[in-house]
């Protein structure tokens, strides 16, 4: 509710308390026909929820094929995040980046070993920005230098 607050005073955007992974389809395309959508999941059932992203952000491009789509995932344990990724670059038509930083050894069994973010259809120059300061932000917030950080395209940008 903060955050509905926080953009009340902009029209033009838009948060939905509720299932957004359903109700995504529904408010695309709109009438500007450009868009940022970020997705943010709960992964409380993390395979289950990384595929039904998955499927989102298929459905959020095939109804607005230049949107940005910004979805936030869980870096918890490598056997299940790998696939996922594999499956994300041979499903999805569109460039597609991945930033990632973790914290802890990316097999560790603490509950959240770090944050990934994928984003289709980056802005421009978006990857260039986001290599100078992703290693730096891993740098402040690993402390103890066990972590790391990761950005590439998983999709190329003349696909």
């Amino acid at each position: 509710r903060a955050l509905e607050r926080a953009l009340a005073r902009h029209p033009r955007m838009r948060t939905e308390c509720g299932d957004g992974l359903r109700l995504l389809s529904a408010h695309l395309p709109p009438i500007e026909r450009r868009a940022l959508v970020l997705i943010d999941p709960p992964y409380e059932d993390t395979a289950a929820e990384l595929q039904s992203a998955l499927q989102t952000v298929t459905v959020a491009i095939q109804r607005l094929a230049g949107a940005v789509v910004a979805l936030w995932y869980p870096i918890k344990d490598d056997r299940t995040l790998a696939p996922w990724l594999r499956r994300v670059a041979t499903t999805l038509a569109a460039p597609t980046l991945l930033s990632e930083l973790w914290l802890h050894p990316r097999d560790s069994r603490v509950a959240l070993n770090g944050s990934g973010l994928l984003i289709v259809n980056a802005p421009y120059q978006f990857d260039t920005r986001m290599a100078q300061w992703l290693p730096e932000l891993g740098q402040w917030l690993d402390t103890e230098r066990v972590g790391g950080t990761a950005l590439r395209w998983i999709i190329d940008e003349s696909a």
